[in-house]
């Protein structure tokens, strides 16, 4: 079950892995991450069950994404006119480390 594929990977390396693992772990964690926003909003997820969501909290399993959004976004521009941008701010500071 991928539930204790996860405990057995957390307890090993304390983090969660990577969304793009190759076994396909991490895409399952943000699947369920996604599945319990939807159940906290008030839809019903058949998926994810009252009692599975009990089982990983008890085994510690983070609920909530560590990347938040900004209060304040940029405003959504095509690639190109971004991509712009960074080849003068690269031009300017002589690097791509964007602030």
């Amino acid at each position: 079950e991928r539930a204790v594929q996860w405990l057995e990977y957390y307890s090993t390396h304390g983090k969660d892995p990577l969304r793009y693992s190759d076994d396909g772990l991490g895409k399952w964690i943000c699947e369920q991450k996604t599945k319990y926003r939807k159940i906290q909003k008030g839809e019903k997820i058949r998926s994810l069950t009252d009692n599975q969501v009990t089982r990983l909290t008890e085994w510690g399993f983070k609920w909530e994404s560590k990347i938040t959004m900004p209060e304040h976004t940029a405003e959504h521009r095509p690639w190109e006119y971004r991509f712009e941008q960074l080849v003068a701010y690269r031009e300017e500071n002589g690097h791509c480390i964007v602030p």
